[in-house]
């Protein structure tokens, strides 16, 4: 599984809704000198805006943010800081609700809350 940070996983859920960066017009603004925008070794992109499109489509990027979220929803750690993994099976249906909604978060946490696992908890 990828190691994410919390940025990452921000810009995933909103990154698919941006189309262009038109409220920051210097597109290394936050950047240390040098540095480009990328998630993976050797996948640079120019600004936030593509930052975001590319790791919305990663289907890892989507599968550790659930993950991460469904651990968190069931008081166990973080699953970074550990170095565990959700089984597949157990997320797969909030991954697909995830990434066919839009990233939106609200809808992660609600799904997560109302599903048989988590109410058999």
């Amino acid at each position: 599984m990828t190691r994410l940070t919390l940025f990452t996983i921000l810009v995933a859920s909103f990154g698919a809704a941006c189309t262009d960066d038109t409220t920051n017009p210097d597109p290394t603004d936050g950047l240390p000198p040098g540095e480009q925008y990328a998630w993976r070794p050797g996948q640079i992109t120019p600004d936030m805006a593509s930052l975001g499109a590319a790791m919305a489509a990663d289907t890892d990027v989507a599968k550790c943010s659930v993950a991460r979220m469904w651990n968190w929803a069931m008081g166990k750690g973080d699953i970074v800081d550990l170095l565990v993994e959700v089984p597949t099976e157990t997320i797969q249906a909030q991954v697909d609700a995830f990434t066919q909604g839009g990233f939106k978060m609200k809808d992660l946490i609600y799904a997560i809350y109302t599903s048989d696992d988590f109410v058999k908890f």
